[in-house]
């Protein structure tokens, strides 16, 4: 017997060294295939048109690094061996530049024919999309190159996120076509909204244009942020600013205004425009009433009437610098956001929300795949407490104000702006001033932004939502199929509570369906049977002794808190 035990432990001992050893020649293989490929320093900006995803090989993924996502197109950073490769196997693909050595690369709007030959005058340009084309010059200071009607963005260095060549057409949802259900109307954000004011909005606008100028870099856009700073600081709402630097050498500040939360405030939602201005005679008179006062004038009103309610989650209303550069500070926040993991839930941005061409006026809503279902939300909100005609476009290429760096970090936002293509002929001129608004529409606008912003926040219920919540999911294996169990966990609400309901969807923050049909008296669950290969998120409402329930918790995706 024990000559048998000793038999089965030696077999047991060779069983593991062959395991280790085949792990050991799969590293050293690993290592020789990793060092045989060129290690080349050289650097190429790449064009990839979307819908090629099943024949980029995922051994390449590594080595194609996503700069910026359009509709139609991914601008992507690899080497010429990578570049070689993809010949190889037949990927579609368009070499932008080869040397990227000290440069700094811009996307620009391009309207027309003649724009884009003014452009081509004045550095060197790549057609990349239907009017959007890749810009640099050895001049450092862009914004001070290009005329006033050029809108710009800088072009991240790189975005936190995998290269997935995918379709991701451009559509919209006209309100008309009814495809959204009313929004149930609470009456705490019914009367936030009735609190708007038109001549708030004006008086904000007005002292906004006194400034004359809000360039980025001119000591009026510095004085014009410590205005709004004080405005925050006198509501009583906790106010920072947040300093970053631009372009060669100038610096300046976004504005915060932050309402904390109750019951998450760790998750936050964000409403912003930028403050700074620009114009044919930007040093001196860039007064930019519609381009972004309007906009600042919005996010200072709602400051006001929020502060005075409490909300589950954090409210955060910023006022960004820099925007007319290219970006500059609404990158600079949204990079910092990522790094320190703030769980963003929405960005709402307002730019340009004053000028009417026609009555009644509509607003257009621009949002990517990723942030389709925060346009819903708005259009619902939209509906349920303002008359507000809205059109809304999914396109990754419009990238062109301060929505566009979230989108670049992976967060949810979208663009209320008055029109686009822009029809406003006073647009970066020095004639955009507060006369040449239509106030009853920027009041509508701000009402339809406090809505859908305070919908996503959630003024606190009665019962409180659960807070605390955590997921992990484990797949189990046999031989025939595989399935997935979720595990959540959350921190009891207080009160008298009967229980608690459970919902699921497979669609980040839309359809919601609730999947318990009794109420769960514990503060775990666990959903049995998920397909492993789906994501799924979860949302848990408390219900107490008069069966009110609750407002849902924060958002928890199914392997949110895996370990492994």
């Amino acid at each position: 017997m024990l000559s048998l035990c000793f038999r089965r432990e030696e077999k047991k001992m060779h069983f593991k060294k062959f395991n280790l050893f085949k792990i050991f020649v799969f590293l050293l293989l690993s290592i020789f295939l990793f060092s045989s490929l060129p290690q080349s320093s050289d650097r190429i900006l790449v064009k990839i048109p979307k819908r090629q995803e099943n024949d980029l090989p995922r051994q390449l993924l590594p080595e194609i690094r996503a700069v910026q996502e359009l509709d139609t197109c991914w601008i992507t950073e690899t080497s010429s061996f990578i570049l070689s490769e993809l010949e190889k196997i037949g990927i579609s693909h368009e070499v932008l530049d080869t040397d990227l050595s000290g440069k700094s690369y811009f996307l620009v709007f391009v309207p027309s024919s003649a724009h884009l030959e003014l452009l081509s005058n004045l550095g060197n340009v790549r057609v990349v999309e239907n009017q959007t084309c890749l810009f640099w010059t050895t001049h450092e200071d862009v914004r001070e190159v290009l005329p006033a009607d050029f809108e710009i963005k800088r072009l991240p260095s790189q975005i936190p996120l995998p290269l997935r060549l995918e379709s991701i057409p451009a559509r919209e949802i006209r309100r008309e076509e009814k495809l959204l259900r009313l929004a149930r109307l609470n009456p705490r954000i019914s009367l936030m909204v009735s609190q708007v004011s038109k001549e708030n909005l004006s008086s904000f606008i007005q002292a906004l244009q006194d400034f004359q100028t809000r360039y980025a870099s001119t000591p009026n856009c510095e004085y014009a942020g410590t205005y709004i700073y004080n405005y925050f600081t006198q509501l009583g709402i906790q106010s920072e600013y947040d300093s970053f630097t631009f372009s060669s050498n100038y610096s300046s500040r976004n504005i915060i205004g932050v309402l904390p939360g109750k019951t998450a405030p760790d998750c936050v939602v964000i409403v912003c425009g930028h403050y700074d201005s620009y114009s044919t005679n930007r040093f001196v008179l860039a007064p930019g009433a519609d381009d972004n006062a309007s906009g600042t004038a919005a996010v200072m009103e709602m400051a006001r009437i929020m502060r005075g309610e409490s909300f589950d989650f954090t409210l955060k209303f910023i006022c960004f610098s820099a925007e007319e550069w290219g970006l500059y500070g609404s990158k600079h926040y949204a990079q910092e956001a990522k790094q320190k993991r703030e769980k963003i839930i929405g960005v709402i941005n307002m730019d340009m929300i004053g000028y009417a061409d026609r009555l009644p006026e509509d607003l257009n809503l621009f949002v990517n795949q990723n942030s389709d279902w925060l346009g819903n939300k708005y259009i619902l909100a939209a509906n349920a407490y303002v008359p507000l005609e809205i059109q809304k476009t999914i396109n990754a290429s419009m990238t062109y104000s301060d929505h566009a760096p979230f989108w670049d970090q992976g967060y949810s936002a979208l663009l209320g702006i008055e029109d686009y293509p822009l029809n406003n002929p006073y647009y970066h001129k020095t004639d955009d001033t507060l006369n040449k608004l239509n106030m009853d529409f920027a009041t509508t606008v701000t009402r339809a932004s406090l809505a859908a912003a305070a919908d996503l926040a959630q003024p606190e219920s009665a019962p409180a939502a659960p807070s605390g919540v955590t997921a992990h999911s484990q797949v189990s294996s046999s031989l025939f199929s595989s399935t997935k169990t979720t595990f959540l966990n959350w921190k009891a609400s207080g009160g008298q509570i009967a229980g608690y309901n459970i919902y699921r969807t497979s669609t980040s923050h839309a359809n919601y369906k609730k999947i318990n049909s009794t109420l769960v008296t514990k503060t775990s669950y666990a959903d049995y049977f998920l397909t492993p290969s789906t994501a799924y998120y979860y949302v848990i409402t408390a219900v107490d002794s008069q069966n009110r329930e609750s407002n849902y918790s924060e958002e928890v995706r199914d392997d949110e808190n895996n370990t492994d």
